[in-house]
């Protein structure tokens, strides 16, 4: 009896031992995440992890992925009430300051499904900043000449690959993503555009046919201001 008491102690704290194994595994990479960039320029272990502009984390490692040439990005978001990203969730570097570190932002995202702590947000979802300070540089002698000699050999470069092209522009370039953003916001209202400006056409020439009295009124318009602001005092009492 007794060794059956003891081998059942045995199995019991084996199984706690497993369960708490398995609750410390799952503990360890909550809030944990991976940012792959194209760029990974002014990124610093430790540095902000920010959502949506909020400062909830911290930058834990960085390392280069040897096979794709990128930058893999760990973080953890620390700050309680920010650890949930989606599946569609979009993360960029951003600078701190002009002359300052650089940081990761991300937009959690609005997908119904839950991205798994430890998962990594891929370089489709993600944009990295170009310094303003190198774009600086490029207009000064000799980088211009330089620059010119990127350019003229970038047409070989990319003959037949204009949509990966497009495609690192988008990324590299955040003015260009809110553009494209616009552009298809103004197509997806394209009937709306097109009857606005019909009205506005008719507006337009009603006015004009009738020029005269429209002057008119911005004349009587004008005295009745006039004379309210003369009689300011007499109209407030």
């Amino acid at each position: 009896m007794k060794r059956i008491l003891v081998t059942l102690v045995l199995i019991a704290s084996a199984a706690g031992a497993l369960v708490a194994a398995g609750a410390g595994g799952g503990d360890d990479r909550e809030g944990r995440f991976t940012v792959e960039l194209d760029n990974a320029f002014g990124i610093v272990e430790g540095g902000d992890l920010k959502i949506a502009g909020v400062r909830a984390g911290t930058v834990t490692d960085m390392r280069v992925d040897v096979r794709t040439k990128r930058a893999l990005i760990d973080f953890e978001i620390t700050k309680r009430g920010f650890g949930s990203l989606r599946t569609d969730a979009f993360c960029e570097s951003r600078p701190q300051s002009l002359i300052g570190e650089y940081f990761i932002d991300c937009l959690p995202g609005t997908a119904k499904r839950e991205l798994p702590p430890g998962s990594t947000i891929p370089v489709e979802r993600t944009a990295s900043t170009v310094p303003v300070d190198l774009l600086n540089n490029v207009l000064r002698r000799p980088y211009r000449e330089r620059l010119r000699i990127i350019l003229d050999e970038l047409g070989a470069g990319v003959g037949g690959r204009a949509e990966d092209l497009n495609e690192a522009i988008r990324r590299l370039s955040p003015a260009l993503r809110e553009t494209n953003k616009t552009l298809k916001l103004l197509g997806d209202q394209n009937e709306t555009i097109v009857q606005l400006t019909e009205d506005a056409d008719t507006v337009i020439g009603d006015l004009a046919d009738n020029r005269e009295d429209v002057g008119r009124w911005v004349v009587e318009a004008g005295q009745t201001a006039t004379a309210s602001a003369e009689r300011r005092t007499e109209l407030a009492a």
